[in-house]
């Protein structure tokens, strides 16, 4: 049975989106999805987290450990396959002017290859790329992160099982 607040949000979503505006065509986040996802999934079905806080409260009620850690931003992968543009350009220039605001960490999962898929934070992992592509970030970018030691496709089926993708942001 699908809630209706998943509902009303899919149909918002479908009405407000813009093909062109999406970072994602062209294969660009499948060939950056992890390997415990076989589909990335659409934006209205991710979690989102307010904060750090928020995030270990979600590590606690699922029993899995976590922590934060920093890795390099080439051992990131995506789990969402959409991702707007301009909202990434918006996070990439604010990153540039003040660099001391992005030490609130991105929530990732680890898996099964070593490398870490984003639960939380699609646009600003977004951003770095293009920062790195601009020449400001290289691919060894130090990215906070708050790892549990889980796949990302077990993470999102708990976080959506608990109600974190019940409010909306749109960009």
């Amino acid at each position: 049975m699908t809630h209706k607040i998943t509902v009303r949000r899919m149909k918002t979503y479908k009405k407000h989106r813009d093909k062109k505006d999406d970072a994602c065509n062209g294969g660009f986040c499948e060939q950056l999805g992890p390997p415990s996802m076989t589909n990335l999934l659409p934006r209205y079905a991710m979690p989102q987290f307010a904060d750090i806080k928020e995030m270990k409260e979600f590590q606690k009620k699922i029993g899995i450990p976590g922590k934060k850690i920093i890795l390099p931003l080439h051992r990131l992968r995506v789990s969402q396959r959409e991702i707007r543009i301009s909202r990434s350009k918006q996070i990439a220039e604010a990153w540039k002017k003040y660099p001391h605001r992005f030490k609130s960490p991105l929530l990732v999962s680890k898996e099964i290859d070593g490398s870490h898929a984003i639960v939380d934070g699609h646009h600003r992992l977004m951003g770095a790329f293009l920062l790195q592509k601009e020449g400001h970030f290289t691919k060894e970018q130090p990215i906070h992160v708050f790892c549990i030691d889980a796949p990302v496709s077990t993470l999102l089926e708990r976080a959506n099982a608990l109600g974190y993708n019940q409010v909306p942001q749109y960009f």
